[in-house]
């Protein structure tokens, strides 16, 4: 099964790099794919290295999928926090608040990935890939299968000066 995954960097601001993932049904029959999560995103440096992901939340919840039909396109929206910058204090439920990367001052390329295989996992939900198949049966969708990567997006990023609030 065929997946588009375009991935776009939007800028970066004081407490975030933004970045928006396209995703694009290109098979003729109606998916069901996991939701886009955050973790997804690779920063890669000069020398290849990948920047890791931290969590300061470990999470239960509901697992989450995307149906998209033949040709259908949905858009995510990413804010990153790097570990630089403060958790902040209220937690609305959001990547933000949960997740942080490890960067650095420095160039970097992103890309998205995202990989659904009969050793799927979902560590919030513990679903497993039977799990996303009976989800699919209920939807009148298939369950899509396979390894997506998005283009590659090239950006600098320059840490902020330290807020005086501590990022709140």
């Amino acid at each position: 099964m065929s997946l588009e995954l375009r991935l776009e960097y939007i800028g970066q601001t004081a407490s975030d790099i933004q970045l928006r993932l396209l995703v694009t049904n290109q098979d003729p029959d109606r998916i069901l794919i996991p939701h886009p999560e955050i973790t997804g995103l690779e920063f890669a440096d000069p020398t290849g290295s990948t920047a890791q992901w931290y969590t300061s939340l470990l999470v239960s919840s509901n697992w989450a999928g995307l149906v998209l039909n033949p040709g259908e396109s949905r858009a995510t929206t990413f804010s990153v926090r790097p570990t630089s910058l403060a958790r902040p204090q209220r937690d609305n439920n959001s990547h933000y608040h949960r997740w942080s990367l490890g960067i650095t001052a420095g160039r970097y390329e992103v890309r998205y990935s995202i990989l659904v295989d009969a050793n799927y996992f979902d560590g919030d939900s513990h679903y497993r890939f039977s799990d996303v198949e009976s989800e699919a049966r209920k939807l009148s969708a298939r369950a899509w299968t396979g390894k997506g990567v998005s283009n590659v997006v090239p950006f600098e990023y320059t840490p902020p000066e330290a807020s005086p609030n501590g990022g709140a």
